[in-house]
């Protein structure tokens, strides 16, 4: 069994330079944190009860936004991949989701596009390219005729995939990610899923 491990980032077919770096999200973190010590500042006189609940309710808001897009930079700086022995891990910030290979069913590459009709409530999707360097998606989406995948990927995957891995498990899920080289990386996982199959 091969027991050197091998890692890949989360960006198909970009040089090191222009993989995405995600200040727009640090960018708004700041923004939000700014906003939040402006109005601590300006709601600091005196007022009535519903005023107060009312800046209470404003600082809290502005504070967890500021949270929420702080630690989704965390997660899209930190998003990799790694084939070892016996699983694929996925990098999110400060865990590791680790697929077992006897536990996968099957893996197919996806380049065309499809239809997402929902997202769950804890999802990250940036479509707007102005707004983020580049697309980047992490939790449930709903896809036509799909059903349920759980994206871990860069780049377009949202609406219209280029060099999406799905690797469907023996309990019915479903993961997208989006290594480099997603040629060589199918190539090294089949090879690897063959190594772990009991002989």
């Amino acid at each position: 069994m091969q027991d050197s491990a091998q890692k890949y980032g989360p960006y198909p077919g970009m040089p090191e330079e222009k993989r995405p770096r995600f200040e727009a999200l640090l960018a708004r973190t700041f923004s939000f944190f700014v906003l939040y010590l402006f109005a601590t500042v300006i709601l600091l006189g005196p007022r009535s009860t519903v005023g107060g609940i009312l800046a209470s309710i404003t600082k809290a808001g502005l504070l967890l936004t500021a949270t929420f897009n702080f630690m989704w930079w965390v997660t899209l700086r930190k998003l990799w991949y790694r084939l070892d022995a016996t699983t694929v891990g996925i990098r999110l910030g400060l865990r590791t989701l680790r697929i077992p290979y006897a536990n996968i069913t099957a893996v197919e590459r996806r380049d065309t596009p499809w239809d997402v009709v929902k997202v769950g409530p804890l999802t990250y999707a940036k479509e707007v390219p102005q707004l983020i360097e580049y697309v980047a998606q992490i939790g449930a989406f709903i896809v036509e005729g799909r059903g349920k995948i759980y994206l871990y990927s860069t780049l377009s995957s949202y609406h219209d995939p280029k060099g999406l891995i799905l690797i469907t498990m023996t309990d019915g899920k479903t993961y997208g990610i989006s290594p480099a080289e997603p040629e060589r990386f199918l190539e090294e996982l089949e090879k690897r899923r063959r190594q772990a199959r009991p002989q």
